[in-house]
């Protein structure tokens, strides 16, 4: 029997996280032995009195540890406490203005059992807010075994890059230092960027495993307040991906973060905060430039430009913003046509 260890972080979440415990309670653990880890990032409201008051109530099997931090230091901190002070043989990230449904577990740890060689099992998660589901779902239980696509998959959307909703290996993330970068907000892309390259194979669920609550307090709802934060965050995680780019994914990795970069322009614009972030900017413009000519992706360099006047004022039409996927789409597939081609070639000769 497998054991899971659920990571909670708190933080002023008393309005959510009666719901968000019940949803542990609750749950049918028939197949894998549960610990429960809270992390207390020195909340100022009484979450931890209400998460304790129904903890020492409690008369079942899941065994609870508690760990704290004498000042705030952010979700990405708190996460990396859990995964350190977790026993469980797979993790599972769950934040606490969320919860999981009362089969979650038990469905979970059934495909653990059945796939033993998957690192990493998901399910898939229903917005509460939009009242549907927050991915493509598949149809049937569904085994990735090349990292490559499972990259790919996210780059499209039909994967999530959320850190939660997941079983995965404890050792996995420990041997191949899968921890948080402190202090950054979405840090949940750069660290599903470095598990997704990482994996050999995963294991993806039709159902809804996760209920996603939209917190109107969370940190993606405000943006206004923390405008800097917002787009030097996603410098940084554009940054970060460049830095730890995966080779066999190459081609993709780059458009994926020309995607970030423009969308980091459109928040700059829309913040007025254009000037404050230009040299910012401009480095991972002249970066990702300079990549794809030395790298002989002409197609990608030219569509690169685009980033910069006058070209960029293109993405204010309509039509244009319409149409960037399929031309982004349109570029990807001719620059893995030439590389294939390429490497055709390269084994012809040596043979």
């Amino acid at each position: 029997m497998i054991s899971v260890s659920i990571v909670i972080p708190v933080y002023n979440v008393s309005q959510y996280i009666d719901r968000c415990v019940d949803s542990i309670l609750n749950q049918d653990n028939t197949n894998c032995d549960v610990e429960c880890v809270f992390v207390n990032d020195h909340t100022q409201d009484d979450s931890m009195e209400i998460i304790h008051k129904k903890v020492d109530d409690y008369k079942g099997n899941i065994h609870f540890v508690f760990c704290s931090h004498e000042t705030n230091k952010g979700l990405s901190a708190a996460r990396n406490t859990g995964l350190l002070a977790a026993k469980g043989d797979y993790i599972m990230f769950l934040d606490s203005d969320d919860d999981i449904t009362k089969d979650c577990l038990q469905k979970m740890s059934k495909v653990a059992n059945d796939y033993p060689h998957a690192d990493m099992i998901l399910g898939n998660v229903f917005h509460k807010k939009y009242g549907g589901l927050f991915f493509q779902p598949v149809k049937k239980v569904t085994l990735y075994n090349d990292n490559v696509n499972i990259l790919r998959d996210s780059f499209e959307g039909l994967l999530p890059i959320f850190a939660w909703n997941r079983l995965i290996r404890r050792n996995f993330l420990i041997e191949h230092s899968l921890f948080f970068v402190n202090g950054l907000l979405y840090e949940d892309m750069p660290w599903c960027y470095r598990l997704y390259s990482e994996l050999d194979s995963m294991v993806v669920l039709p159902d809804v495993t996760y209920v996603y609550e939209n917190n109107s307090s969370s940190i993606t709802n405000t943006t206004n307040e923390r405008k800097e934060s917002v787009l030097n965050s996603f410098c940084i995680i554009i940054n970060y991906i460049l830095d730890h780019i995966y080779e066999k994914a190459w081609i993709d990795s780059m458009m994926y973060c020309f995607g970030l970069l423009l969308r980091t322009m459109d928040k700059a614009s829309y913040y007025n905060s254009v000037e404050m972030f230009r040299v910012k900017i401009d480095i991972i413009k002249y970066r990702l430039l300079k990549q794809t000519f030395f790298s002989g992706k002409i197609f990608m360099f030219f569509f690169f430009l685009t980033a910069f006047k006058p070209l960029y004022h293109l993405y204010k039409f309509s039509c244009c913003r319409r149409y960037y996927n399929v031309i982004a789409k349109t570029v990807c597939k001719i620059e893995l046509m030439i590389d294939k081609c390429c490497f055709r070639k390269t084994s012809q000769k040596r043979s």
